[in-house]
């Protein structure tokens, strides 16, 4: 493997840092462990070589890995961006009892060789002794990339097979909807990783089938469709947190340290992000009041502090659903500096002084309290104009305000005391559809579309007639019925996720990122209608997509004149000479 560069890399040397006798011993040990399988090697210098540090760091099972300090070859290594599976990917390809398994590449790293060229900049001194890294060390940070694009052939083998799998780095997760089908799975996916020089490591695999699987630190469980932390994770954050509260002076540091042990366990704790705001606020203020140096003493804010406790006092029994139900109902509130129209009120004068922004979503509060109190075990969709509020009731909360965080925290404790979940989406003021339509006009990654001539073959091939476009708008609508995702002059609603699609005979062809929601909400509403998707068998949602088609796919291969641009009709897709698109029709009835 080979290693690219921003800039050229210069010689460095970064001095060793003062070892303790037990570290050098366990260094000592490591060494010859890395020697033994060949993943290091003694070596000369060489010109333009980098000579990084050493360290240790403790691992799960008791042992210690030796770390090389690359920090310094990092400034120079090439900065690409890339999309790679999340524990976020998995849980939307998870369905109701369904069986799971996993497995665990040993020392996967180790596994994939560097180009012996490069491996002079991978140098370290030990005991005067100059060493080098043959295979991808822990610490680069180009290798989640390059290890992530390694793994898509076998993964696009897996998914061409129709195994339903996904692969956060080293752990890979896979799925069957019976046992038997999981089965399978599990042995041609041991094979596969097997041909192409890795272990699956046995202890930390789980090759059994189950509809409970312990993965990435989270219980997924397909029967009761909930995810939990593992005892472990949770009460490393419990005890992380009254640590952190025991101390007088803690650093900004050690503040971090533990925001980001919360942040990781928001998967599984519902509530999680309304006790989080206030001591991100805290550590982005200490942080600014001494120019960002992490090693300064934080105050925390009492608000602050309670968030901790709260974590501290109920992270072991949190516990959160992997989906949830579209909206039942839809409440649509508007403020000015006046009133409410949601409610026809007027505000006190005290009320009146506040910003925009806090009205629109005290207006939401008291619309729901005015609306919705009668109505429980619910979901409802909040259209709102005001992109702010819309944002601080999603992400339940905001670090930017504490008047509005304090506020979206009184909203979300109400809903939830009367079991209502709330979503919002933004739904422009009048004074602004206008320039929203032109600013869509003007975005042409949303406006590509097939050309008719292509559509009507596959839709014959197909047998299916759409009588509705879910993803469109006026200038690139494949059919008189449309929804668009902003508002437009012409469409019948807008964003197709808040319909209900099980009575619409409907065709898509929606952006790439959402992909997975659609899938969902095709099987969520046991929907039936022709989708557009790119041929991409190593996407994790592949396999799930052919599962749900009900005939053989119709297969558009690339070509400069298979998608057209509405407002530029002699455009070229960027993509036209790789882009091949499958037109299928999707099911989710059982």
């Amino acid at each position: 493997m080979a290693i690219e560069f921003d800039s050229p890399s210069c010689q460095h040397y970064l001095p060793q840092s003062v070892r303790s006798d037990f570290d050098a011993q366990v260094i000592d040990l490591e060494i010859a462990k890395l020697l033994s399988k060949r993943v290091i090697e003694p070596t000369g210098h060489s010109h333009g070589e980098i000579i990084s540090d050493i360290f240790l760091r403790n691992k799960k099972d008791g042992n210690y890995r030796m770390i090389l300090n690359l920090k310094k070859l990092n400034q120079y290594t090439n900065k690409m961006h890339f999309k790679m599976d999340t524990l976020n990917t998995i849980i939307k390809l998870i369905e109701k009892d369904c069986y799971m398994a996993s497995i665990d590449l040993k020392e996967a790293y180790y596994s994939v060789s560097i180009r012996p060229s490069d491996r002079k900049y991978f140098h370290f001194m030990w005991r005067g002794t100059l060493f080098q890294f043959t295979c991808l060390p822990n610490g680069l940070s180009c290798a989640p990339r390059k290890f992530t694009k390694l793994l898509k052939p076998a993964l696009s083998t897996l998914h061409l097979r129709g195994h339903v799998s996904s692969a956060y780095l080293d752990d890979m997760y896979l799925q069957g909807k019976t046992y038997q089908e999981c089965v399978g799975n599990v042995i041609h996916s041991v094979r596969v990783v097997d041909s192409l020089g890795f272990v699956a490591h046995p202890a930390k695999s789980t090759f059994t089938p189950s509809q409970r699987l312990e993965f990435l630190g989270f219980i997924l469980n397909s029967v009761e469709m909930t995810i939990r932390l593992t005892t472990e994770k949770a009460t490393g954050l419990q005890t992380a947190c009254n640590i952190l509260l025991a101390d007088p002076s803690p650093t900004i540091r050690d503040f971090a340290c533990v925001i980001g042990k919360i942040v990781a366990c928001f998967p599984a704790v519902c509530c999680g992000p309304l006790y989080y705001w206030s001591i991100e606020r805290d550590k982005l203020s200490a942080l600014h009041a001494n120019q960002w140096n992490f090693d300064k003493e934080v105050t925390l804010s009492p608000q602050a502090v309670e968030e901790l406790k709260w974590w501290a006092n109920n992270v072991i029994d949190s516990y959160n659903v992997l989906t949830r139900e579209g909206p039942n109902h839809t409440l649509t509130t508007d403020a000015s500096m006046d009133g409410t129209r949601s409610t026809g009120g007027l505000w006190a004068a005290q009320e009146a002084r506040n910003h925009i922004n806090y009205l629109e979503l005290l207006a939401v509060f008291l619309g729901l309290q005015a609306f919705c109190h009668p109505l429980h075990n619910t979901h409802i969709r909040l259209m709102i104009d005001n992109t702010t509020a819309v944002a601080v009731i999603n992400h339940m909360g905001t670090c930017h305000s504490d008047i509005l965080n304090t506020l979206s925290k009184q909203l979300w404790l109400w809903c939830l005391s009367c079991n209502i979940w709330i979503s919002a989406a933004h739904i422009a003021g009048k004074s602004n559809q206008l320039a929203d339509l032109e600013s869509r006009q003007n975005n042409t990654d949303t406006e590509w579309m097939l050309t008719k001539n292509c559509l009507s073959r596959a839709l014959t091939q197909l047998n299916f007639p759409p009588e509705i476009d879910l993803f469109a708008s006026r200038l690139n609508a494949q059919f008189t019925r449309y929804v668009a995702y902003r508002p437009d002059s012409g469409a019948v609603a807008i964003d197709a996720f808040s319909l209900d699609w099980s009575t619409l005979n409907f065709y898509a062809f929606p952006p790439f990122s959402v992909i997975p929601a659609v899938l969902k909400k095709i099987r969520d509403d046991k929907a039936t209608g022709v989708c557009v998707l790119p041929n991409w068998p190593t996407q994790a949602w592949f396999p799930l997509a052919m599962k749900m088609a009900t005939c053989e796919n119709v297969q558009l291969r690339a070509d400069k004149y298979l998608l057209h641009l509405p407002s530029r009709p002699n455009a070229t897709h960027p993509l036209h000479k790789q882009l091949s698109l499958l037109v299928c029709l999707l099911s989710g009835k059982p």
